[in-house]
């Protein structure tokens, strides 16, 4: 199963029974597409500053983040987007490391 499957497959459990699922995940997944076909590496601030944008026009009250995260070699600076205390973080896929190894 490739990356996208497998972030699909976790977003439909994650997701279910929350408000305007579809339109979270829609705007969710045209991100994290674009940071996966671009091969686009440690664009989290910019992303996030898109994704909130985009949320916002549609009437989705979320939050933009930003702050300094631990992962298992350094820390850093990171944005994500948390909409009713849940996380959505498009960009994490694809790190200037290449890893995935941020606990938030």
């Amino acid at each position: 199963m490739n990356d996208i499957k497998i972030w699909q497959n976790n977003a439909e459990k994650a997701l279910a029974g929350v408000p305007r699922e579809s339109a979270i995940r829609k705007t969710f997944f045209a991100a994290l597409n674009f940071i996966m076909n671009s091969n686009w590496q440690g664009g989290c601030h910019a992303v996030s500053a898109v994704m909130y944008v985009l949320y916002k026009e549609q009437d989705i009250d979320c939050q933009l983040c930003l702050g300094e995260l631990k992962s298992k070699l350094m820390f850093f600076d990171h944005s994500w987007i948390e909409i009713d205390g849940l996380i959505y973080d498009a960009a994490i896929v694809k790190t200037l490391l290449n890893t995935r190894a941020c606990s938030h």
